[in-house]
């Protein structure tokens, strides 16, 4: 039941798995004291301690490290945990440069975001090759927002012959529905009229 109130999927694993129990004493008031100042933060101060956006990014920066090549959706993964680090290391700096009575007693988490870079750079460079969804973006290189553009046209222009070639032929075709085979146009011509229709074919269906 303790895990269905973990923010991220890394934090109900290490529950579901069983939290080992602390090897003395010292380490287990440590992480009460931690637990105390984070429940300090969000009920007196109120100033939410948001985790939900953290993915499991270890494994992928493990493969980045070894030149390995990251996924769209493994690189937003990433800039979603970055950014969401970043908010956090803002939220505990701002704790700290408050320096009032109430902020004073805070001695454990906020030292724990010292020296830790926001990554805003890195972020900027995710962001503009890749979308949340993952999809790289046209902006990502000169020429693929240029290649992408060319694509589109040319399947415009290839909707718009199609189309006209129905409006010619529609008699003897099965449908008048474009649909794609192996990354190209194609309609659908019965066998015994496909000599009636200009063109190449690309398949054929076993009821002809």
């Amino acid at each position: 039941q303790v895990a269905a109130f973990a923010s991220t999927r890394q934090g109900r694993a290490a529950i579901g798995a069983g939290l080992a129990v602390p090897a003395d004493q010292a380490e287990s008031e440590t992480l009460q004291q931690e637990t105390a100042e984070a429940h300090f933060i969000e009920q007196q101060l109120n100033r939410p301690i948001e985790l939900r956006g953290f993915g499991d990014i270890a494994p992928l920066v493990s493969l980045a490290g070894k030149g390995g090549v990251l996924t769209g959706s493994e690189l937003s993964t990433v800039c979603e945990s970055l950014a969401t680090a970043a908010t956090l290391i803002r939220s505990f700096r701002d704790i700290q440069a408050e320096e009032t009575q109430d902020t004073q007693r805070l001695q454990l988490l906020p030292a724990l975001f010292d020296g830790i870079p926001e990554q805003a750079e890195l972020r900027r460079a995710i962001k503009d090759a890749v979308d949340e969804s993952g999809s790289v973006r046209d902006t990502a290189a000169a020429s693929l927002g240029e290649l992408r553009f060319a694509i589109r046209e040319l399947s415009a222009a290839t909707k718009r012959e199609l189309t006209a070639l129905m409006q010619r032929k529609g008699d003897a075709l099965a449908s008048r529905t474009i649909t794609r085979r192996d990354s190209r146009f194609v309609i659908q011509v019965p066998a015994k009229q496909r000599h009636l229709v200009p063109g190449v074919v690309r398949d054929v269906s076993s009821t002809g």
